[in-house]
């Protein structure tokens, strides 16, 4: 009697083990497409800075403008680095929101279902 309780519980847990697991894997999926994107981004910009200064030295401008091009451009860089990297802490910050969100809906639902499992009367084999 109880053995069947306690196996039927043990399911309900898998269930909801498998459930948090897939969620997280799914939310860690995502954020991991994200990241990708927001380095490829990054690669970009920076690719498209680097062409930017060739074709300035090319150019023959002054050294003395060339090293205040640079300087903008290395700015304009960093900020769009700390851009990235706000963006990213935020994603992070929102992924860890999520998962606690969904680790306490999962609990709920989990306590709802133990409460009932628990209230259920088996007499002889059978739910009565």
């Amino acid at each position: 009697m109880g053995s069947r309780h306690d196996k039927e519980l043990k399911e309900v847990q898998a269930q909801f083990k498998k459930m948090f697991d897939d969620k997280i894997a799914q939310i860690q999926e995502e954020s991991e497409q994200q990241i990708i994107e927001i380095k490829k981004k990054e690669r970009e910009t920076q690719d498209a800075l680097d062409e930017k200064l060739l074709e300035i030295e090319r150019d023959y401008i002054l050294l003395s403008h060339h090293e205040k091009v640079v300087e903008e451009k290395n700015a304009l860089l960093q900020t769009l680095k700390e851009d990235m990297t706000a963006k990213d802490f935020e994603h992070h910050q929102e992924v860890i929101t999520k998962l606690r969100d969904l680790e306490g809906r999962l609990n709920k639902e989990h306590d709802s279902k133990l409460k009932a499992i628990k209230g259920m009367r088996i007499f002889n084999g059978k739910l009565i």
